[in-house]
């Protein structure tokens, strides 16, 4: 992270000139084009301290040549919300077809409706099909949010997370929680991702098989994702209850061999059956006449078969379909075949449970769950760690990672089913930091450097190397005094027996 930023402050550009040429030949309004120069101040002064905090963001020199592009090249019309208007009509309108942007006349709303503008062709192939909207909708919409954050929660000189600004705290939370474990290449991963970007910003074309995402995870992420996306679409939601039925009664099925291999049997002999039936009418000029007329007379008149030698192709692709399914058959009377169909189809029914379909569960309940899976891959990530930079980096993705919120009212770090989780993550931390020389050993008890210590975890310092302690021992009790360089940012006191500790050290070596 630090090597980085070094390197970037020696490719300065002006970008504020850049966006200005970029508006010469725009036919904004005045309103728009002065708030498009704040939209990219703010976001030059804000993203150091952004991506120091955060670590795993775009770097500078791509994020606002990205947002730059999107504005020259896809940005043809933007329409600002009148304040009188109808607060109940969407915040944002992103025409993509048409370049049009309508959206409420400040910074966030507009870099949101941007990022939208350029929002990458990307294909989301999950193991089950019926939850790709889903998590095509989870992904895009927190892509977004983690992009606007920059202006959202930083201001130059401090961050606070703005939870009331936070378009969807459920889908803020799966996107940034896959983000802190698998970095910024998450965009490009979940199982198989299709990845092409518009030729006139980028010609790359990425394309990503086999995720590293341990399926636990995954398997959660489902679960939270779908449950906050069906909450909005009770249409889907009875067509998977549909479908889970049918699931329940094809696994119920394969519970009895002997039966399923008859119902096969009976099914293949029917199929045959309807092949031959197909053959016949085929070779057969007055049977195909025959059976257009059939058809046709069924059939409303938006639906009707155009000719006879459409109905003979029609007839092809039936017959086609019968054959593959007969093929199919018969691979699943295979014993090998039948027992990986009767596993995907028992795992399937488990994952169908899991959705909540019925609506017992709170969402917040799964997204506790889902949060103490993340926690428990983010320390066995922390075990592996041996690299001073990258032990620098858990350091501060930690502390992000515990100020999410769950709700309107809780940060994960005030959640009391996660505390033991944060607890032994802090723990290694504090551990690999000073076993490496990145942290001051200022004491040799482990529980009282942990007590110490913890607060740095939740602590909103930009720059945590910039701590300084002030300890203080009187009446069984240590006094915590931490400091951002001089500025004092918080206090606290626990209860110990006895300590024997330096007054005042600063944490980084």
């Amino acid at each position: 992270m630090e090597s980085r930023r070094i390197f970037s402050k020696l490719n300065i550009k002006d970008y504020n000139n850049e966006l200005e040429k970029i508006l010469d030949n725009k036919l904004f309004s005045l309103d728009v084009k002065n708030i498009l120069l704040s939209m990219l101040y703010r976001i030059e002064t804000a993203y150091s301290d952004y991506e120091n905090v955060k670590v795993d963001v775009l770097e500078k020199k791509e994020f606002i040549p990205y947002l730059l592009a999107i504005i020259k090249e896809k940005c043809k019309e933007i329409e600002f919300i009148k304040a009188n208007e109808d607060e109940s009509k969407e915040k944002i309108e992103v025409n993509i077809d048409s370049g049009k942007i309508v959206c409420y006349p400040n910074e966030k709303s507009l870099l949101s409706a941007i990022w939208y503008m350029g929002e990458k062709n990307i294909e989301y192939q999950p193991k089950y099909n019926y939850v790709r909207e889903a998590i095509e909708d989870c992904m895009r919409i927190g892509n977004n949010m983690s992009q606007v954050e920059v202006i959202r929660d930083f201001n130059g000189w401090s961050w606070d997370v703005s939870t009331q600004e936070i378009d969807d705290i459920p889908y803020n939370l799966l996107y940034q929680s896959l983000l802190f474990l698998y970095g910024y290449e998450v965009q490009y991963m979940n199982l198989e991702v299709i990845y092409e970007e518009d030729d006139e910003i980028d010609e790359n074309i990425f394309t990503l098989q086999d995720s590293k995402i341990d399926e636990e995870i995954l398997i959660s992420f489902y679960e939270v994702a779908m449950k906050e996306y069906l909450e909005g679409h009770e249409d889907i939601l009875e067509q998977i209850k549909k479908m889970k039925i049918e699931k329940d009664e094809r696994y119920s099925l394969l519970q009895d061999k002997k039966l399923f291999i008859q119902k096969v049997t009976d099914k293949k002999k029917e199929d045959t059956a309807q092949i031959e039936k197909i053959d016949k009418i085929v070779n057969n000029t007055q049977l195909l006449k025959e059976e257009y007329n059939r058809r046709n007379e069924k059939l409303p008149n938006k639906q009707k078969i155009f000719s006879i030698s459409h109905l003979a192709d029609k007839l092809e692709k039936e017959r086609e379909k019968l054959l593959s399914e007969i093929k199919q058959f018969n691979k699943l009377l295979e014993p090998r075949e039948f027992i990986k169909e009767k596993d995907r189809q028992r795992k399937e029914v488990e994952f169908l449970k899991h959705l909540d379909l019925d609506k017992k569960q709170k969402i917040k309940n799964l997204m506790i769950k889902f949060c103490k899976l993340v926690l428990s891959k983010a320390e066995l990530e922390i075990q592996n760690l041996t690299e001073k930079e990258d032990i620098i980096d858990w350091i501060y993705r930690i502390r992000y990672y515990a100020f999410l919120p769950l709700n309107d009212m809780q940060r994960l770090k005030d959640v009391p089913e996660l505390e033991e989780s944060f607890k032994v993550i802090i723990k290694m931390m504090i551990k690999k930091a000073q076993q490496n020389k990145i942290w001051d050993i200022f004491n040799e008890d482990e529980e009282i450097t942990y007590n110490v210590l913890k607060e740095i975890f939740y602590s909103k310092m930009i720059d945590l190397k910039k701590a300084n302690i002030v300890c203080r021992y009187e009446d069984g009790m240590l006094f915590l005094q931490y400091y951002d360089s001089n500025m004092l940012e918080k206090e606290t006191s626990f209860p110990v027996s006895h300590v024997k500790i330096k007054k005042k050290f600063k944490l980084f070596i």
